[in-house]
C-alpha cells in the first residue's frame, strides 16, 4: 500500500464513491432540489442526515441514514429514507439533526403555516428504526411559534440535548418586510416536547446582546453544565460585533462569565473596526471554548477566518495564539470565512470556509496550522456551494465528515457528503 496516497486530508476511498455520497442516488420519485440540511453520526458510525426534497409537486422534509461505508441503510425506514410534512399538505424542509443518548433522532426543520402563510420552526422525533415517535409533541411533531410579527429564517437553527434530556434550540426570525432586521430566541423543551417553564418562565427567551442593538443574531448555542452558551453577532455602534454570552439555567445572564470586562456575562469582540462574527462555537475536552467565524463582511474578498480560544469562564486562553484572535486568509480571490468547526479529541480544530473555493483546514491545539493535514494544513475543493448550510461532523478515528449543497440538478443545488481521512 502506498501510504502517500492515504494521508490525513485525503478522500476516504472506503466511503461510497471515491469518498463522496450524492443525493443524486436517492430514489427517482425525489426530483428537483435535493438539499442536505442536517448531519449527525451515530455511535455505530452510521450517518444520519436531514434533507429538503421535492416529491409529488410538493416540498417535504426527509430523514435518511447511511451505513458506515456511505451506502443507504435499508434497515432504516425500509429504504434508507423517510419523508413527511410537519403540517398536513404544507411545504416543509429539514434542518439540524441530533442523536439522543437513547438512539432516538431529533430533527429540526421548517414548515409553512396554515394560518399566516409564513415559515415556522418545527421539530420531529424518530425512533432509531426510522419510525416517527408519536410520544413526542403532537404525534411526533412540534410547531414552534414565531416571535411576534416575524417569520423564521431558514437554516438559522441550532439544536442541543442537555444532560437532563431537555432540548435547547436557538433560532433567528426576520421581518417579512425587511430580512435584515433580525430577532433571536432561545427555546428549551422537556424531553417530550413541552415548553420548559423553568427557563425564563415560558420556555422561551428573546435575546439581545445589547439593549442598544437594533438586531442580534444567534448563530449557535451550546450547553456548559447547567449553563447555556450563545454565540453570534450583533449590530452595536454601527458595526457587527462578534459575541459569546453565557446564561444561567433560568435564562438570566451569568455575570460570572468574562466578569472582569465592562460587559460581565458577555464577551464582545471587534477587530480593526471591521464587521466581526462568530458563526460556530466548539468545546474541547478540557472545557476550552473556540469561537469560529470571520472578520470582514461575508461578501468581502478581504475577509479573514477568525478563531478565538477562551477559558471556560471567558478569559483569553494563553496557550492558543498567545491569547489573541487568530486571523487566517487562505484564498486571495474570495477571502476566508470559517462557517463552522469542531475540536478533535486531541485538541486540534477542524474548520471549513464556504467561500469559493471551499477550504477544510486543521489547526493544532496552539493555533498553528497543521501542515500534516491535506496540502500544508488544508484541503481545497474546487466547487461552488449553491445554498446553505455547510456542515462538519467529527467522525471516528479523527476522520472528517463534510456536507454541502453543490451547484447542480435543482435550482438550489444537490447535496453531497464527503469523508476524509484524519
Amino acid at each position: 500500500m502506498n501510504m502517500e496516497q492515504n494521508k490525513p486530508g485525503d478522500p476516504d476511498s472506503s466511503f461510497d464513491t471515491d469518498g463522496v455520497f450524492s443525493l443524486s442516488k436517492f430514489p427517482p420519485e425525489f426530483h428537483a432540489d435535493r438539499l442536505i440540511k442536517g448531519l449527525a453520526l451515530q455511535r455505530d458510525a452510521k450517518i444520519v442526515f436531514a434533507a429538503g426534497l421535492f416529491r409529488d409537486e410538493a416540498f417535504v422534509y426527509a430523514l435518511a441514514r447511511l451505513n458506515s461505508n456511505g451506502t443507504l441503510d435499508d434497515d432504516f425506514a425500509g429504504q434508507g429514507v423517510t419523508y413527511g410534512n410537519f403540517l398536513k399538505d404544507k411545504p416543509a424542509t429539514g434542518g439540524k439533526v441530533v442523536i439522543q443518548p437513547d438512539g432516538k433522532i431529533l430533527l429540526l426543520g421548517a414548515t409553512l403555516s396554515g394560518t399566516d402563510g409564513w415559515l415556522h420552526l418545527a421539530m420531529a422525533r424518530y425512533l432509531e428504526t426510522g419510525v416517527i415517535d408519536e410520544s413526542f409533541g403532537e404525534k411526533g411533531h412540534l410547531i414552534i411559534e414565531n416571535i411576534g410579527d416575524k417569520k423564521f429564517r431558514e437554516d438559522s437553527d441550532t439544536l442541543r440535548v442537555l444532560d437532563d434530556g431537555c432540548l435547547l434550540i436557538s433560532a433567528n426570525f426576520e421581518s417579512p418586510d425587511n430580512p435584515d432586521f433580525l430577532r433571536s430566541a432561545v427555546f428549551r423543551f422537556t424531553p417530550d416536547g413541552v415548553p420548559d417553564t423553568r427557563f425564563n418562565g415560558t420556555g422561551r427567551l428573546d435575546f439581545q446582546a445589547s439593549t442598544s442593538s437594533p438586531y442580534t443574531r444567534i448563530n449557535t448555542c451550546l450547553a456548559q453544565g447547567n449553563k447555556i452558551l450563545l454565540a453570534g453577532h450583533a449590530l452595536i455602534d454601527g458595526l457587527d460585533k462578534a459575541y459569546i454570552a453565557r446564561l444561567e439555567a433560568n435564562g438570566s445572564l451569568d455575570k460570572t462569565f468574562n466578569c472582569a470586562s465592562q460587559t460581565p456575562g458577555l464577551l464582545i469582540l471587534r477587530i480593526d473596526e471591521r464587521n466581526t462574527a462568530f458563526d460556530d462555537l466548539a468545546r474541547r475536552s478540557d472545557g476550552t471554548l473556540i469561537g469560529i467565524g470571520r472578520v470582514g463582511d461575508a461578501f468581502e474578498k478581504t475577509k479573514q477566518g477568525l478563531l478565538l480560544a477562551i477559558t471556560p469562564n471567558g478569559d483569553p486562553h494563553l496557550m492558543f495564539n498567545n491569547g489573541n484572535p487568530l486571523l487566517t486568509k487562505l484564498n486571495n480571490e474570495d477571502g476566508t470565512h470559517w462557517n463552522c468547526g469542531y475540536s478533535q479529541p486531541d485538541g486540534c480544530i477542524v474548520t471549513v470556509s464556504g467561500s469559493y473555493p471551499l477550504h477544510i483546514a486543521r489547526f493544532l491545539p496552539n493555533g498553528v496550522i497543521d501542515i500534516g493535514f491535506g496540502s500544508s494544513g488544508f484541503i481545497t475543493l474546487d466547487t461552488h456551494t449553491a445554498s446553505e448550510p455547510i456542515q462538519l461532523c467529527r467522525h471516528t478515528d479523527n476522520r472528517v465528515l463534510f456536507s454541502n449543497n453543490n451547484v447542480g440538478l435543482g435550482e438550489r443545488g444537490i447535496g453531497l457528503i464527503r469523508r476524509y481521512l484524519g
